[in-house]
């Protein structure tokens, strides 16, 4: 009953628009047929048909725009699988370009990611050649520096190197005292409860 329901709409607007020209010319004809005066008679078959014709172009409107909301959801149905793989492609593009972008970047030690091109950091103006150095973290903040440094960059702390073993295999947290094994720590980077970054007392190799 209601499918193709913008075709319709439109069928109905072109016989209701041509109802009323023919009403209206059957008035007049019926006016002048009577007696009554011709001119009035015709200005009023004119202007009926006028009226009835703009009349049904609502309709007719609504019934086109109808018919063009069906025709794009058709589309979008028919397109619906393409629209997919050309999401996977997509997806799948932008992975390769993050990978390349990321192979083709380097990372000073303040953590600011520059171009591979760079030969010194953009925000803290460190060489690149510092990027490879080996590199120990705050016990305060846990900002990476050189393992040279003797204080922080980040925080301008002293890079003390507070984790010595409590007994063979074992640690304290400088920060909260709780005791782990050196594995645990070594895995874990930092203390669970307290969240203090784990700097052993020697650099590891």
């Amino acid at each position: 009953m209601f499918d193709n329901i913008g075709s319709k709409l439109q069928r109905l607007a072109t016989v209701v628009c041509w109802l009323g020209i023919i009403a209206s010319v059957i008035s007049g004809i019926a006016a002048i047929a009577s007696g009554g005066n011709a001119l009035a008679a015709i200005v009023a078959m004119i202007l009926g048909g006028v009226g009835s014709w703009i009349g049904s172009w609502v309709t007719y409107a609504i019934g086109e725009i109808a018919e063009g909301v069906e025709q794009l959801k058709y589309q979008m149905a028919k397109n619906g699988d393409r629209g997919t793989e050309s999401s996977s492609s997509l997806a799948r593009a932008a992975a390769a370009y993050d990978k390349e972008k990321r192979d083709s970047e380097w990372t000073c030690v303040c953590g600011a990611q520059n171009s591979n091109g760079a030969s010194y950091c953009f925000r803290c103006r460190r060489p690149r050649s510092e990027a490879d150095a080996p590199k120990i973290a705050c016990p305060h903040c846990g900002a990476m520096n050189r393992n040279t440094n003797t204080t922080c960059f980040a925080c301008n702390e002293p890079l003390q190197k507070e984790w010595n073993p409590a007994e063979p295999g074992f640690v304290n947290c400088p920060r909260c005292g709780k005791r782990m094994s050196v594995d645990f720590i070594k895995a874990r980077k930092k203390c669970p409860d307290c969240g203090r970054p784990y700097v052993p007392a020697e650099p590891e190799e």
